[in-house]
């Protein structure tokens, strides 16, 4: 799901009339607001930075890349599973019941480490097909069908077993686990084209995401009669942010931002750029 941002918040247009008011040219203060904006719309879309959690008493402070790529391990492992090139063979030799269909094996006295798995992938291919297939269509996310990482699978044996799991050799599940990982910083990524046009920099996670196909940027703030911007974002993903918390909070963030200027400026007088930045669209 894609979604186009119009700016319609009645207060932060209010504010930048009142800028306006103040003598600084509309498509000049539109241009800035934008490039300010964009900034406070990728801090505030996913991934973002804080705590994670490493296992059941353990948790970490880690940035907003990092935050994601632990994501997307943590995703791909709720429904995938890589099992050691030995214990491959193993099964593959001593199993009673040909795959793709299902299989068990006991390691570790009781512990059931591979207990009625559905699928093998032999190639990243077929693991990215599964693992495609198994994410939420509109957040992209997957089912938690393996316990997480550090506790028992035992748990999910039973009548509470998972009835689609994938297992798959250790180093195609590496492999997989890195590609994935590239994608880390889409839905930043959505804000990306229009970031770049207005001239604001970007970590190359987020950059390298930047085209239209993600996102676009339409530029009309030069119109003299209706000067206008509009921000688009197509991420997977996007959909159930926006227009909720990553326009609300930014849209509310600048009116109040402008608010402050705007008294100052009213105050004391333009700022050493001539007008608290506006002097520079």
């Amino acid at each position: 799901m894609s979604a186009t941002l119009e700016i319609e918040s009645e207060k932060f247009r209010l504010e930048l009339n009142r800028l306006a008011g103040l003598g600084l040219e509309f498509g000049r203060i539109l241009k800035v607001e934008s490039r300010r904006l964009v900034k406070t719309f990728i801090n505030f879309t996913p991934p973002f930075k804080g705590a994670s959690r490493v296992n059941q008493f353990q948790t970490i402070e880690v940035n907003s890349r990092e935050q994601g790529e632990r994501a997307v391990e943590r995703d791909i492992a709720s429904v995938i599973r890589p099992i050691p090139d030995s214990m491959l063979q193993f099964l593959l030799k001593n199993n009673k019941v040909s795959f793709p269909q299902v299989f068990n094996i006991w390691h570790y006295g009781q512990s059931k480490l591979y207990k009625d798995i559905e699928h093998l992938g032999m190639t990243v291919a077929e693991v990215r097909e599964f693992h495609q297939k198994m994410r939420s269509a509109s957040s992209g996310r997957t089912p938690k069908f393996f316990n997480t990482p550090g506790m028992d699978d035992r748990v999910y044996t039973g009548r509470n077993k998972p009835r689609i799991r994938m297992a798959c050799p250790a180093s195609i599940y590496k492999a997989y686990v890195k590609e994935a990982k590239s994608h880390v910083g889409k839905m930043k990524g959505g804000w990306a084209v229009a970031a770049q046009r207005l001239g604001v920099g970007l970590p190359s996670w987020i950059a390298r995401h930047a085209n239209q196909a993600q996102g676009d940027f339409i530029d009309q703030s030069g119109n003299k009669q209706t000067p206008f911007v509009v921000l688009v974002n197509r991420s997977r993903g996007i959909g159930d942010k926006v227009p909720g918390n990553i326009v609300r909070q930014s849209l509310e963030i600048r009116a109040k931002a402008i608010a402050a200027n705007v008294e100052r400026m009213i105050k004391y007088g333009a700022g050493q750029s001539g007008d608290y930045g506006y002097a520079k669209a």
